[in-house]
């Protein structure tokens, strides 16, 4: 019996769809490249309340007491440039005043998430550092609330903590360049991500704090694996392809 060909590339691109995934989709993107800033020209005079320019952002300053500055937006002008881009989020020790406890909140708008869904983000704090920082990612599934709590060490409905960037305080804790950081989602839900910078001993005249920025932050769904089954006839001989081997049969 005469045996039909296919070619290489042909079997080739048969296989790549079932061993393919679907591409990963992007629940939120955000570079901070915004004009005129992210926050606009709030949050860096007289403890102006910052607002973000994009909707459903939220900012919560808590900390005890508030300082001369929130979150504010960065440029090439700041201490360091952004990590991509013309801007950066970001926040510093004026957050309070003297030596105090800073908790200051940069809340994502509410998103729809599932279990292993990633949060990749880049930050850095000041080179050479004089003041350690550091920066609490964590996540409500309370939908739409902001419910922070209201004081310095409270945290409302964002009880569960990602990851945290120099937990302990240390002088070189937190990275001085842009580092990439990823974390999954431990759970399906829906609600917001917060980005806390929350250093006890802070403030322009404490032991610790001085500043970080986050840019090209975004939340990516799990690529989807594709499944399915591919025949090639090959004449009197059929090859089945499958996810997991490839295997032939005789069939007469």
């Amino acid at each position: 019996m005469k045996m039909k060909s296919f070619s290489v590339a042909t079997i080739a691109a048969a296989a790549a769809l079932i061993t393919g995934s679907v591409a990963s989709a992007a629940i939120l993107a955000e570079n901070f490249d915004e004009a005129g800033g992210f926050f606009g020209s709030t949050g860096t005079v007289g403890n102006t309340p910052s607002v973000p320019v994009v909707a459903g952002w939220s900012v919560t300053n808590n900390s005890s007491p508030n300082g001369t500055t929130s979150w504010f937006s960065g440029s090439n002008a700041s201490f360091f440039p952004p990590q991509a881009g013309i801007g950066f989020a970001a926040v510093d020790a004026n957050s309070t005043t003297n030596e105090n406890t800073i908790s200051n909140w940069l809340l994502t708008p509410q998103i729809a998430f599932n279990a292993g869904d990633q949060v990749s983000f880049f930050t850095r704090t000041l080179n050479p550092v004089s003041f350690p920082d550091r920066l609490e990612v964590r996540l409500s599934t309370n939908g739409a609330s902001t419910n922070v709590g209201g004081t310095a060490t409270t945290v409302g409905d964002f009880t569960t903590t990602l990851t945290t960037i120099n937990p302990n305080l240390t002088q070189n804790g937190y990275p001085t360049a842009w580092t990439q950081f990823t974390v999954n989602m431990p759970t399906s839900g829906s609600g917001r991500v917060g980005f806390r910078y929350f250093v006890t001993n802070g403030g322009p005249s404490g032991s610790n704090s001085q500043m970080i920025g986050i840019d090209s932050l975004s939340v990516n769904a799990v690529p989807e694996p594709v499944t399915g089954l591919v025949v090639l006839a090959l004449g009197g001989t059929y090859a089945v392809l499958s996810r997991g081997g490839n295997r032939r049969r005789s069939h007469r």
